[in-house]
C-alpha cells in the first residue's frame, strides 16, 4: 500500500511539472526560425556542390519539417 501511494504521489507531481511547466520561460518558435531561402542556403552550405546539388533540403516551419529542395 506504501509503494501505491509512493507512486502515485510520483506520478502526480511528474503531471504537475508536465503541465505547469510549460509557462513561458521559452521564446515563441518564430525567434527560432530563419528566412526560407537563408535556411536552404545554409544546408546547402554544408557539404561539397557535388553532394548538395543533390541533397533533399528541409526547412522548419511552424507545423514541422517541410522538403524545399
Amino acid at each position: 500500500m506504501k509503494k501505491l501511494i509512493l507512486v502515485l504521489i510520483a506520478l502526480l507531481a511528474s503531471l504537475y511539472s508536465v503541465v505547469f511547466a510549460q509557462d513561458s520561460k521559452y521564446p515563441p518558435l518564430s525567434e527560432y526560425m530563419m528566412a526560407q531561402d537563408a535556411e536552404i542556403a545554409l544546408a546547402k552550405s554544408a557539404a561539397s556542390e557535388k553532394i548538395s546539388a543533390h541533397a533533399t533540403v528541409k526547412i522548419l516551419t511552424a507545423s514541422g519539417y517541410k522538403v524545399a529542395a
